[in-house]
């Protein structure tokens, strides 16, 4: 059996989906922070950086290892998303108080 589609079903053709320079630009990219970093860290400078930086994780003084690994790690399978717990006192709700002035009258603490 053949399936028949109405007359308002469907999508329109040539409609939504990505714009070419549509969206936000990265903060870096607003101020010009990818082309810079372009032009003072070649592309030698960072594969420098970069072994240096794989070096560190074998050194023998903990801080310097324990961060060039987590450094390493984030950027080579990405940062886990950081969850904050927002609270009250003990875990409770957050109190919010608010004050409306109307007239002459001043709002107190």
């Amino acid at each position: 059996m053949e399936i028949v589609k109405g007359k308002r079903g469907g999508a329109r053709p040539n409609t939504g989906g990505a714009r070419v320079g549509s969206g936000r630009k990265s903060k870096a990219e607003e101020l010009g922070l990818v082309a810079l970093l372009d032009k003072c860290f070649d592309k030698q400078a960072r594969e420098r950086c970069l072994l240096k930086l794989a070096e560190d994780c074998e050194s023998i003084e903990f801080p310097v290892r324990h961060e060039s690994r987590k450094l390493l790690l984030a950027y080579t399978f990405g940062k886990p998303t950081e969850k904050h717990e927002h609270g009250g006192e003990g875990g409770g709700p957050i109190e919010v108080v608010v004050k409306h002035v109307t007239g002459n009258q001043e709002a107190t603490d």
